[in-house]
């Protein structure tokens, strides 16, 4: 759990990669990090129609995984230092490390990953 969190962050938004190594150095060890790589202009892609049921997993899986999320556009420091490449994306941490990766809007397929 994030230590001073006793909820996951108010909207899950991350806005640069020193704010997300905050977050992810205050995960415990056995914390699972979920960030979701998103385009929040609403152009009704594939970001737009996993956003939602990302919100809902956010408030169901927590505290044992903080999913967090990250306007590709507003924080391309993480996206580089994540090498993601397309929108929408995931990148799974644990330890404060990368685990797994993926890219596309299935809920069924992040449900069993995180």
């Amino acid at each position: 759990v994030l230590r001073g969190h006793e909820l996951p962050p108010a909207n899950g938004m991350v806005f640069s990669k020193a704010e997300f190594d905050t977050l992810r150095l205050s995960v415990g060890a056995d914390t699972v990090l979920c960030l979701f790589f998103e385009k929040c202009a609403d152009d009704g892609g594939g970001s737009a129609k996993v956003a939602p049921a990302f919100k809902k997993m956010a408030q169901r899986f927590w505290p044992k995984a903080v999913l967090l999320r990250c306007d590709v556009d507003a924080a391309k420091d993480l996206v580089k230092a994540c090498g993601v490449s397309t929108a929408p994306s995931f990148v799974w941490f644990k330890a404060g490390k990368p685990i797994d990766k993926m890219t596309g809007t299935c809920e069924m397929t992040l449900n069993v990953k995180i």
